[in-house]
């Protein structure tokens, strides 16, 4: 439902309809993918009002911090990049996940979008957010029992920084 739902308020918005969105990162569709997976985990889960507001907070911050690793206009999707990395760290925190399991839905999410080019916002953002969108849940369910790509494979680092660094470095360099 999650992934459906962002999916439509994203179709819906490339297409023209006058609804309004809150943008995250000076990006209306980032700001659907930051906040609408998570609303709608919490709803399923029942999680509180400040449970939920707290999530939202981290997806939105994550989701701010790597966009200044990749810059406001890039050449990758920053819905699936940089919005859907932060759901899923809100999703992970409705879990009850930890720091370091944040830390694995961060370098875990950067390690299978970041090949997901941006060509402006399109009617394709809504199949590339219903992607970013289910691969967010999945992957916080995997970093909720620990399971991590390794430093080393792809551009993942040692650590979330390092990671950061490196797309940064395939962002700028290519």
């Amino acid at each position: 439902k999650a992934q459906f739902i962002t999916a439509l308020a994203v179709e819906a918005r490339m297409k023209g309809l006058a609804f309004p969105v809150m943008a995250c990162a000076g990006s209306g569709n980032q700001g659907l993918v930051a906040t609408i997976p998570i609303v709608e985990m919490a709803r399923r889960m029942g999680s509180s009002e400040d449970h939920l507001l707290r999530a939202l907070a981290l997806s939105y911050l994550t989701t701010i911090y790597i966009k200044t690793y990749t810059g406001l206009l890039s050449p990758i999707c920053g819905c699936g990049v940089a919005a859907a990395v932060g759901a899923g760290c809100g999703i992970v925190f409705l879990m009850g996940g930890d720091t370091s399991q944040i830390e694995t839905q961060i370098n875990n999410m950067i390690g299978a979008m970041a090949g997901i080019i941006c060509d402006g916002a399109k009617s394709g953002c809504s199949l590339k957010a219903l992607m970013a969108v289910g691969l967010a849940i999945d992957s916080s369910y995997l970093s909720m029992e620990n399971v991590q790509i390794p430093a080393g494979d792809g551009i993942l680092g040692k650590d979330v920084k390092e990671t950061l660094r490196n797309l940064h470095e395939i962002i700028e360099e290519g």
